[in-house]
């Protein structure tokens, strides 16, 4: 083309030129963000590539192998069209997958061609990957299919992304999700899969995603995941720090660094969340690399449970290094540790959120675990745990190398798990789902650092038990009391069940293989460890072969007969044991002569081991750690006195001018706890600690602060409502609000005013008046308001009160002046109490603010922190009583009759009574006195009677002789002198146990001499059976 020299042209040319240079310039500056994130894309791609490749050479070593060696036998079988023959294809397993054999094939050999590439290699991969798609294997298990196999396909995928075809990036995009779901460490798996799907398709908004996905788990919370002590909970309530919670560490602390300073790190709350949870988590729960069997669920079933190889827990400890220089010396010393150092750690810490103590030294680890009403103890699921029954239920390990229990677990005898009382028995534990094996609410324990408790009230396989252990920095003490059964089966307290290393020497005898009796040994020691019995027992000592299967525990795994050479220390209780004791001493790095040394002369005193109390005074710490089952008193060893009006864990330290006393209250909270000192000199103080109701906080320890004030700590009885809601007018007028955690009060205009109502069913009362009867109520928050409480009908219930059926309000009862958040309150209603009692017996409130537009949240009886009726004195009338008659009367119902009738004699004319209260209206878990009062009609003859426990599955207007519950174990047997006479018996042991458990106190009266009738009086008689109650 020819341009002619033309003024005009030239111009338009050169306006062209300059528009296309401004297009340009344009877009090379808009495009620079894109390609930014492109670029970060693609630094985040060549960050992990060589960790896959490291990983994969980590596993082949752990095989004593190579990856070339691995990938050349799987090149070399693989068949034409990308199989192996010896991969079931068609196996849809839940636990051990067949298919998935086929990508962890792939994975190795994408790596050796990452190393040492070539065609040939890449077409077998090739016809591998397109084979999986053709077949499209799946599991019955859903985390296989939604999370097992993408961890493979996101090495396979992204180390082979330039050469992969089209159709295998669409296949492999389809397997990873584009955005996370679930919860915790699940979470965090799945946010990994989206994160890898974002990678492959240079998606940064997708990568975005994911790293959001795996921030969302990394929160404390009271739900599935971090809890406020740095431990994990996964399938509910369940401790999981050594399975699941390893996989969002794992997760959380590899992605955290790897974009550390790309666009999408992490923010410093959340990098200190999980750094914590990793260095005062899992550091206290690990030895040498390995952690605790505790924290693994049900992965105890599998070989080489809750072990990370040096290298990653090394790699993870680099990990939190470089994102928190300023716990240098946490990561340096945990460094140290896993390369065969002490563990750089001298405390005992308790995890209050999961009842699981721990006493981390730097010459062993023991731990503890525990269950309750709130906290499960294991799980069985996918086949596996199959006999892990007594897992969680007061189960303990002692570390000190770390291989005490390496693979023991195929031989384990079950029914002898270390720390356990129990029955002979041998099951699995709860199923994934199922409720709590344990139904008891004192369960927990306390911790000032140095030393701490953990303890727990045990109620299972119907068999009770006080179990408490006192940890130190160089010994643990064992204390069990009121070891209580009527299984069939005879009952054990197992000290110690590990693999046999060394000699096992019996008060300085040498014991050769086998099994030997044991009857009031002073000591036994075993691999470093001395176990110290300071009081007459009984029991059994093995040291021999105990052989087993893996696939007794895990259903996938060999069948192969396993035998290993066991050490097993027990105490016998025997057959339906009643009120059975024990106490015994670990001391952990000690020779046989440091073993025999402490026998003769310990720096321990059990100060008192009963049913009510536990206690021992450790010298060397001059620290004293008591267990009050009840509230009470305890006399030190140096006079002073400790008193506590709830029950609770508690360690005085006296080694400063001033003790220094902590407290916990395992299970209760929402509450005011008083604790009093006396000293030597008679001068006592108290301290008034406020314990949380917050679910986060329940079992937290509390330091107590001792600064002069006077005062003593006798409790006062309280009371539940029976019903409590609140209603809202306008579009809510018709909606119940029964079942929340709080009442709201506001008064504001339609749709917004809200009223509260609470109810208590007096008729329960033994006395027509009470001394003083004290409303509390607990505000969650508010604004500053004023509250009135009035007098309403109590024809209403929780489950179906709403605005439109709500009752008017009718005189003012009280007032109360809310000052913010986080406050209690207390109202004096004692006129209205004891107007109530002479009428109906029902108690019913409205609560209204009196403030516009002032909000106020007062938690309900659904929450920890539950309103209470405190009244003085506090006397219950049974729920129920009967008589019943063996013989022609053995279907007849006596249940209305006035009295009770007990006759020891043949047929047709014995009979015995029956009595149940329910104490589920009783605010505590423990009372300080229970006293039982039954008036005597008549009697033939100065006699006994005999109180057994028994079921309570009856009711007074159907129980007969023939549906009657059996005879349990036989708490009380008074005397009866005479005609028209009131007899007290103290049961409050008995309450306590029920208030531990069910709530249901049930017991059966029989005479005890033969012909000898006696009638007492039931609750249809003036003289009604009451039980006084003290907390």
């Amino acid at each position: 083309m020819i341009f002619k020299n033309n003024s005009s042209t030239c111009r338009r040319m050169s306006l062209q030129l300059t528009l296309l240079s401004i297009i340009g310039l344009v877009l090379m500056i808009s495009s620079q963000p894109a390609q930014a994130q492109a670029n970060e894309v693609d630094t985040l791609k060549a960050r992990l590539i060589p960790d896959f490749v490291s990983d994969e050479q980590q596993r082949a070593q752990e095989d004593n192998t190579t990856v070339n060696a691995l990938a050349t036998s799987y090149f070399n079988n693989q068949q034409a069209n990308g199989s192996w023959n010896d991969i079931n294809y068609n196996d849809t397993s839940r636990s051990d997958w067949a298919p998935s054999e086929h990508l962890s094939r792939l994975r190795t050999m994408s790596v050796d061609y990452y190393q040492t590439p070539t065609a040939a290699k890449m077409n077998q991969l090739s016809d591998g990957i397109d084979y999986w798609y053709q077949v499209n294997p799946t599991s019955n298990n859903w985390w296989w299919n939604d999370i097992g196999k993408q961890k493979y396909l996101g090495a396979i995928s992204l180390i082979l992304e330039d050469q992969l075809q089209p159709a295998q990036v669409t296949n492999i995009l389809g397997d990873f999700p584009s955005t996370p779901s679930m919860t915790g460490a699940n979470r965090t798996d799945i946010s990994q899969s989206v994160i890898y799907g974002g990678l492959l398709d240079n998606d940064e908004a997708r990568v975005q995603a994911g790293i959001d996905g795996i921030g969302d788990s990394i929160i404390q919370t009271t739900g599935e995941g971090i809890q406020a002590d740095n431990s994990y909970h996964q399938h509910g309530p369940l401790l999981h720090n050594g399975s699941y919670g390893k996989v969002l560490l794992g997760s959380s602390l590899y992605w955290a660094y790897q974009v550390r300073d790309l666009q999408w790190a992490y923010s410093q709350a959340k990098i200190d969340i999980i750094t914590d949870y990793f260095l005062d988590g899992d550091r206290w729960m690990t030895r040498h690399g390995r952690m605790d069997y505790s924290t693994g669920g049900r992965s105890i079933a599998r070989p080489g449970p809750a072990v990370l190889s040096n290298e990653t827990m090394l790699k993870r400890i680099d990990y939190t290094e470089a994102l928190v220089p300023a716990r240098a010396s946490d990561t340096q010393a945990f460094r140290n540790h896993v390369n065969g150092a002490s563990s750089g750690l001298d405390q005992h810490k308790h995890y209050w959120r999961s009842d699981y103590g721990v006493n981390a030294r730097p010459d062993y680890l023991f731990t503890v675990h525990m269950s309750s009403n709130r906290i499960l103890s294991s799980e069985t699921g996918n086949g596996e745990n199959l006999l892990g029954f007594w897992l969680g239920l007061g189960n303990t390990f002692l570390y000190q190398s770390g291989q005490e229990y390496r693979d023991i677990f195929p031989v384990w005898d079950w029914t002898r798990l270390p720390g356990v009382t129990g029955p002979d028995y041998e099951g699995p534990s709860r199923t994934w789902g199922g409720p709590s094996l344990q139904n008891t609410t004192f369960v927990g324990g306390v911790s000032n650092g140095s030393a701490g408790i953990s303890t727990m009230k045990l109620d299972v396989l119907s068999t009770q038990a006080n179990k408490s252990w006192f940890h130190f920095d160089d010994l643990v003490v064992a204390l069990g009391s009121g070891i209580t059964s009527s299984h069939t089966n005879d009952v054990f307290t197992t000290v110690e069940q590990n693999l046999l290393s060394g000699n096992v020497t019996v008060d300085g005898n040498a014991l050769t293989s086998g099994s030997h009796a044991l009857v009031n040994a002073g000591w036994v020691h075993h691999n470093d460890v001395g176990y110290i019995f300071p009081q007459s027992w009984s029991g059994t000592v093995s040291l021999q072969a105990q052989s087993g299967s893996w696939k007794r525990i895990n259903e996938s795994k060999s069948d192969t007969l396993i035998s290993e050479d066991v050490f097993k220390l027990t105490i016998d209780h025997g057959n339906q044991p009643s009120g059975a004791d024990y106490a015994y001493l670990i001391l952990p790095k000690a020779s046989a002569a440091d073993t025999q040394a402490a026998a003769q002369s310990s720096n321990v005193s059990i100060l008192t081991n009963s049913d009510t109390q536990q206690a021992v005074y450790h010298s060397s710490s001059q620290t004293t750690a008591i267990v009050f089952y009840q509230p009470g008193s305890l006399t030190l060893s140096g006079g002073e006195i400790i008193s506590v009006t709830h029950s609770s864990a508690v360690l005085i330290d006296q080694s400063q001018a001033t003790p220094s006393i902590t407290i916990a209250t395992p299970g209760s909270g929402g509450m005011d706890m008083g604790v009093c000192w006396t000293d030597t000199s008679g001068i006592t103080q108290k301290s008034t600690v406020t314990i949380s109701g917050d679910a986060a906080d329940l079992g937290r320890s509390h330091t107590v602060t001792l600064d002069g004030t006077t005062g003593d700590c006798t409790p006062t009885p309280a009371l539940l409502p029976e019903h409590d809601a609140y209603t809202r007018n306008g579009a809510y007028a018709d909606t119940n609000y029964g079942s929340y955690s709080y009442l709201a009060i506001k008064d504001s205009a339609p749709g917004y005013q809200r009223s509260g109502f609470l109810q208590w069913d007096l008729s329960q009362l033994a006395s027509a008046a009470v001394q003083s009867a004290e409303l509390k109520l607990h505000v969650r928050n508010s604004d500053p308001t004023t509250i009135g409480l009035y007098q309403t009908a109590d024809n209403w219930d929780e489950q179906s009160l709403t605005h439109n059926l709500a009752p008017s309000p009718g005189s003012l009862v009280a007032q109360a002046n809310i000052s913010g958040d986080d406050q209690w309150l207390s109202l004096d209603l004692t006129n209205y109490v004891n107007a109530q009692l002479g009428t109906d017996q029902r108690l019913s409130l409205m609560l209204q603010g009196a403030t516009a537009e002032a909000y106020t949240a007062i938690d309900s009886k659904e929450h920890i922190s539950a309103p209470k009726l405190v009244l003085s004195p506090l006397a219950l009338l049974p729920s129920d009583d009967a008589m019943v008659r063996n013989g022609s009367y053995a279907d007849t119902n006596y249940g209305s009759w006035s009295y009770l009738a007990v006759k020891q004699s043949s047929n047709s004319y014995y009979r015995k009574a029956l009595l149940k209260w329910d104490l589920s209206d009783i605010s505590s878990d423990s009372v300080s006195e229970a006293m039982l009062k039954l008036h005597v009609r008549n009697t033939d003859a100065t006699t006994s009677l005999k109180l057994y426990k028994s079921g309570d599955n009856w009711s007074e207007q159907s129980v007969t002789w023939n549906t009657a519950p059996a005879n349990g174990w036989m708490f009380a047997e008074p005397s009866v002198s005479g005609n028209n006479q009131w007899i007290s018996v103290d049961i409050t042991d008995f309450v306590n146990a029920e208030l531990s458990g069910d709530k249901q106190l049930s017991f059966i009266i029989e005479g005890s001499s033969a012909e000898v009738y006696t009638a007492i009086d039931s609750k249809e008689d003036n003289n009604r059976p009451y039980i006084t109650i003290n907390l």
